[in-house]
């Protein structure tokens, strides 16, 4: 009997443990967590996390020191809108570097497919520090998209961050932002995309494309608002490819590098 009761127990340990991790994501998560009530090891836990579960109200991701991703980072729920949604930033008064390294098969580091509503800040609330405060560096020679935002993926705000080529692909075509559609399905697209003040690259190494808008489709025009950055290409700083009423603001563009 003690023995029955004991599985017995367990098993409604484990259940509960299950349901913990199923609940949807609340609130803000620390990463890495440290002593703060919520958050994970690595970011790509946290996008692992989101795109399961889904996200109640604002949820913030908050990088609280460097950290180096050896996984893809991945965002995929379709279930984001303007109230449940999510944004992530550095903790005040930090300016962390996050440092990608693994890869999906399409050779992307960090992306964000078919999901809404998805900010990434890189200010961390301190004036004093100036605002692009956190930045993610990307490190693999055959990583060629840095940032992917891929299909049906709209109101992406990507703002007050470095995008850093460490060491990424110097034979063939990369973007430090890719905007991608008719990707995964053909007639879907990004649309109100935001990428304002940021650095894509620097004066002697850069990706061969600063941002890429690329529709890729005449069903799947992109459409977006680039301001008041600082962009570099080895090859082209934008490009475009099928789209739609975008803005090109007050931005700063050279070429440097080139290697192709």
């Amino acid at each position: 009997m003690k023995r029955i009761l004991t599985s017995f127990a367990l098993l409604f340990m484990f259940l509960g443990i299950g349901n913990l991790s199923a609940q949807t994501l609340s609130g803000t998560y620390y990463i890495p967590q440290g002593a703060n009530p919520q958050g994970f090891a690595s970011l790509s836990d946290a996008c692992a996390a989101i795109t399961a579960n889904g996200a109640n109200g604002v949820v913030y991701f908050i990088i609280d020191g460097n950290l180096t991703e050896t996984a893809h980072c991945m965002i995929n729920n379709q279930t984001f809108t303007a109230t449940n949604r999510l944004v992530i930033k550095p903790a005040a008064g930090k300016q962390p570097v996050v440092t990608f390294t693994g890869l999906n098969a399409s050779n992307e580091f960090f992306t964000i497919l078919n999901s809404n509503y998805v900010t990434v800040d890189g200010s961390n609330g301190n004036p004093a520090d100036g605002t692009r405060d956190m930045q993610f560096s990307f490190d693999n020679a055959t990583g060629r998209w840095a940032v992917e935002v891929q299909d049906n993926s709209d109101f992406i705000t990507i703002q007050n961050l470095k995008i850093i080529s460490v060491n990424t692909s110097r034979t063939a075509q990369a973007a430090g932002i890719a905007v991608d559609g008719s990707i995964g399905t053909v007639g879907v697209a990004p649309n109100d995309i935001l990428i304002d003040n940021c650095q894509i690259g620097t004066e002697t190494l850069t990706f061969e494309t600063a941002v890429g808008m690329w529709g890729n489709d005449p069903t799947s025009p992109v459409s977006g608002i680039i301001s008041n950055c600082d962009l570099y290409g080895a090859r082209r700083v934008i490009t475009t490819f099928y789209i739609q009423n975008n803005k090109y603001l007050n931005n700063r563009i050279s070429v440097v590098d080139p290697k192709l």
